[in-house]
């Protein structure tokens, strides 16, 4: 049997290689390869998931050893369901556990032909998109959002990280370039051997400025670590692409051309009942559409903004005043 794990790094097309390997089960399969997902769950249940990930790589020796052991066996079951003697492991945090890994990858070689892909971004590109995702979409670090110079000089030592990993798994070992002008799931198939059918979008987009600037001025509020999700649920519906532009809201809203074609079909009947009840209700002339000043809408729109905000933190404070009164209340009896 032969496996590939996929280490990485992140922010080379990870996320879309996983999106496009979890979609296509079938295509593969009639290749011969079978896509393990993500997560050490088989290993154990426990192991699941970001947090069950860090608990597993960060284990004994004898727990890699024996979660090598445990996928080794479950490759045997599911090429024994198949008839697949290929199979893919992908999680571009492996990459940062570099020093911890021996035990799991040496006792994985011991029972399969096992191939190690690692892709590498040119640093100038890696190092905005690196903080654009950890350090605003994903707040990784305790405490305020540092700037980009101060944030970026501490991933430098990521790519340091490539030597140990050169050093460790040469034997292992295949580096691919990561280019944004490269198919990165078409890349990976040709890399694998076989061929994957693409995702029709970008699994993680980079966003509007916009949208960065708020999760930065929100982020950056809390000591801990804070997750994308917590930005979406309290702020932003995660789908950005219901929030409309103002000129998509302006022509959707306050456009009011075309309205001699609504009744269109009742105007004569219209204009007979006009000269039997002597009022003529048709004869005006259709409204055309009005040139909006765009900046000026922008401006008014920022000032009733800045009301409504204030009306609701005073509303807020308020409402935990009252809280904090009903809870001291409570306490008492």
């Amino acid at each position: 049997m032969k496996l590939f794990l996929h280490v990485g790094m992140g922010k080379t097309g990870t996320s879309s290689i996983q999106q496009a390997l979890s979609q296509a089960e079938d295509e593969l399969h009639a290749q011969g390869l079978h896509y393990l997902g993500m997560w050490f769950s088989i290993v154990h249940p426990k192991f699941d998931g970001i947090a069950g990930m860090r608990t597993f790589v960060s284990g004994d020796p004898e727990q890699l050893r024996t979660g090598a052991q445990a996928i080794v066996r479950e490759m045997e079951k599911i090429k024994a369901q198949t008839g697949c003697d290929t199979f893919v492991f992908s999680n571009e945090d492996l990459y940062g556990h570099v020093a911890n890994l021996d035990p799991l990858i040496e006792e994985l070689a011991k029972e399969v032909d096992l191939r190690i892909i690692l892709y590498i971004r040119d640093i100038q590109s890696w190092l905005p998109s690196a903080y654009v995702q950890w350090a605003i979409r994903h707040k990784t670090r305790p405490g305020p959002i540092q700037t980009f110079r101060d944030q970026a000089s501490r991933w430098v030592g990521t790519y340091r990280a490539l030597a140990v990993w050169e050093r460790k798994y040469s034997d292992f070992l295949t580096f691919c370039k990561f280019d944004k002008t490269v198919d990165v799931v078409e890349d990976f198939g040709r890399t694998i051997g076989v061929t994957i059918p693409p995702v029709k979008k970008r699994v993680l987009e980079r966003g509007e400025d916009v949208e960065l600037l708020l999760r930065a001025l929100f982020n950056t509020r809390f000591k801990s670590e804070v997750f994308p999700d917590r930005f979406n649920t309290f702020v932003m519906n995660p789908n950005r692409d219901t929030v409309q532009t103002l000129e998509e809201a302006t022509k959707k809203y306050l456009t009011f051309d075309g309205g001699t074609e609504v009744f269109a079909d009742d105007l004569d009947d219209f204009k007979a009942l006009g000269e039997r009840i002597g009022v003529d209700f048709t004869s005006g002339q259709e409204k055309e559409a009005k040139q909006r000043d765009m900046d000026a809408m922008r401006a008014r729109m920022l000032e009733y903004l800045i009301e409504v905000t204030l009306s609701q933190a005073a509303h807020m404070q308020r409402m935990s005043n009252r809280l904090k009164k009903l809870e001291e209340k409570m306490g008492d009896d």
